[in-house]
């Protein structure tokens, strides 16, 4: 997990094999992230999935208002190279303080 612990959480996923994890601050830059180090640091607001969707702004808009709950969006599978929707159990979205 690259910084993953300066942000404080590598005990929670340390054991973790099969979990895509990420975390952004609620300006949306990238503090953390398991699978592509090269955008920690970076902000991240105005990403979109390949449909367009805001992804990063609507997992800070769910966290602020619901303090958790799901995001939908699709991604390039790095394995297929095709076109995928996030698995339900994979776009949690969650508040830690």
């Amino acid at each position: 997990f690259t910084n993953l612990a300066s942000a404080g959480l590598a005990s929670c996923f340390a054991n973790a094999t099969d979990l895509y994890i990420f975390i952004f601050d609620l300006k949306g830059f990238a503090l953390a992230h398991d699978f592509q180090g090269d955008l920690v640091n970076i902000n991240r607001w105005d990403s979109k999935d390949p449909e367009g969707t805001d992804f990063v702004r609507e997992f800070i808009q769910t966290t602020q208002t619901k303090g958790s709950g799901w995001v939908d969006y699709k991604f390039i599978n790095p394995k297929s190279r095709k076109l995928d929707s996030k698995p339900p159990t994979w776009n949690w979205s969650r508040a830690w303080s």
